[in-house]
């Protein structure tokens, strides 16, 4: 966790009013676009987002401060989001309900997330691809995501298994990092 965000949250759970508000501004965006992109509603993502803040300033004292904070919040949004489409029990999202304006902002993510990928790790090609439904998305019905994943020369296909060991070339927190980098830029 970098030192600003580190500061940010010491400062919340300290019940300093204009740091919840800093960091409502700051990631409030982010929150707001992720849950509209679940939901498919720009009301339902602001009563996302809007619920998002209140459970973070209620379990912030649960937060490890040793793991990214986005992450954490993204998390949080995501669930509720999921949460909510339950409780309506809208039918599952799938390609043809999203409107052509979802679709292009999709769209848009995954050439944003290949271009940054390619900055950040030089990749000879990518291997992209959308994952849809229960089946292919973790056990959730109504999960819908773009996959990219940086390809080389030699590289052995999707890193299988070989006697039980996987190759890992960085830490995860240290590709967070990196790939964060690339979208903040």
């Amino acid at each position: 966790m970098e030192g600003d965000e580190r500061e940010l949250v010491r400062r919340c759970l300290a019940r300093d009013e204009l740091a919840y508000r800093e960091l409502v501004r700051t990631y409030q965006g982010s929150v707001t676009n992720l849950a509209w992109r679940i939901t498919g509603s720009a009301d339902d993502a602001a009563e996302v987002a809007q619920e998002t803040f209140i459970r973070v300033l209620r379990s912030l004292h649960t937060y490890d401060p040793e793991r990214p904070f986005p992450s954490w919040l993204f998390k949080i949004a995501s669930n509720l989001a999921l949460d909510l489409i339950r409780r309506r029990k809208r039918r599952p999202i799938g390609l043809e309900d999203l409107s052509g304006e979802a679709y292009a902002d999709l769209s848009e993510e995954l050439r944003r997330a290949i271009v940054v990928l390619r900055a950040v790790y030089r990749p000879q090609g990518f291997n992209a691809g959308m994952n849809l439904g229960e089946v292919a998305g973790a056990g959730i019905k109504e999960h819908l995501h773009w996959h990219v994943v940086p390809r080389w020369g030699g590289d052995t296909n999707f890193m299988p298994v070989l006697a039980d060991a996987k190759v890992i070339v960085e830490h995860l927190e240290e590709a967070w990092e990196r790939i964060r980098k690339g979208f903040e830029a």
